[in-house]
């Protein structure tokens, strides 16, 4: 064991000790603990879905006093957009000329 930093004393009246106890007692029980990766791993995610939700005990109701619809000039639904064109940019030829150009150009920047 490595020499402690702190004065017994220290540690007695901050309970570092525990609070080392409590850490390693975590660390033990960290296979428990969702493996999750800087990563998005969605077979991982989709795995742990699927287990949560054969668990039970999901809640099926908002929390009380929570609104379960929302009203206001600001919300849309569907029926707010009844023509893509409004939102949806369909590329032309030339743009898809622009981007393949611009791509190459890009790759011959860095020579593998």
């Amino acid at each position: 064991m490595t020499q402690q930093y702190y004065s017994r004393g220290l540690r007695a009246r901050f309970v570092t000790d525990g609070i080392r106890a409590e850490q390693a007692k975590a660390a033990a029980n960290a296979a428990g603990y969702a493996d999750i990766d800087y990563d998005i791993d969605e077979k991982k995610y989709l795995a742990r879905a699927k287990a949560r939700v054969r668990a039970g005990g999901l809640p099926t109701e908002v929390p009380a006093g929570w609104p379960t619809e929302l009203e206001g000039p600001l919300l849309w639904s569907s029926d707010s957009f009844p023509d893509e064109s409004e939102y949806v940019y369909t590329l032309t030829d030339a743009d898809k000329a622009e981007l393949l150009t611009a791509l190459k150009k890009f790759r011959g920047l860095f020579p593998a």
